[in-house]
């Protein structure tokens, strides 16, 4: 006949120590993790009009770039035919000229508002950092003193 073992409900890993601080620690990461999410979130709503203006600048200065290309190229092809003697080719380059200028303009001002923007997340980034410390020097620790650790200061 077939006997089952009984179980010893007083050893149950549900009531170790160590059982319970990685059960606390896991709890406690999923919470960093939900609040680190919800920061981000919060920091990406603050930035998005500056993130906005600069991705549509940095649509934008492309376009005028190929734009000077091409009229550079026609500039200097009518110099090439005309050999210095036409003024439709050096008009041509002076305006090509002109939007390379604005381009390099619009391009340093997309940069410029691009590197603003990201400045919002730092916040997100120094708390993930402190976050991260803090699971390390818990995770470093003896188990025995593993439940009786607090979230991470603020």
């Amino acid at each position: 006949m077939y006997t089952q073992t009984p179980v010893n409900h007083e050893s149950s890993s549900a009531t170790h120590p160590l059982a319970r601080g990685v059960r606390d620690l896991a709890c406690d990461v999923i919470s960093l993790a939900e609040l680190q999410g919800q920061l981000l979130i919060t920091d990406l709503r603050e930035g998005r009009p500056q993130l906005a203006r600069s991705a549509m600048l940095l649509m934008i200065a492309p376009l005028f770039g190929l734009a000077g290309v091409m009229l550079l190229l026609l500039g200097l092809s009518g110099i090439v035919a005309q050999w210095w003697e036409c003024d439709l080719a050096t008009a041509q380059l002076a305006v090509a000229t002109v939007v390379l200028a604005v381009t390099i303009l619009l391009t340093w001002y997309g940069w410029h508002y691009l590197t603003t923007a990201a400045g919002v997340l730092e916040r997100s980034r120094s708390e993930l950092s402190q976050n991260i410390a803090w699971i390390k020097a818990v995770l470093q620790t003896s188990p025995a003193s593993l439940h009786r650790r607090s979230m991470p200061p603020r």
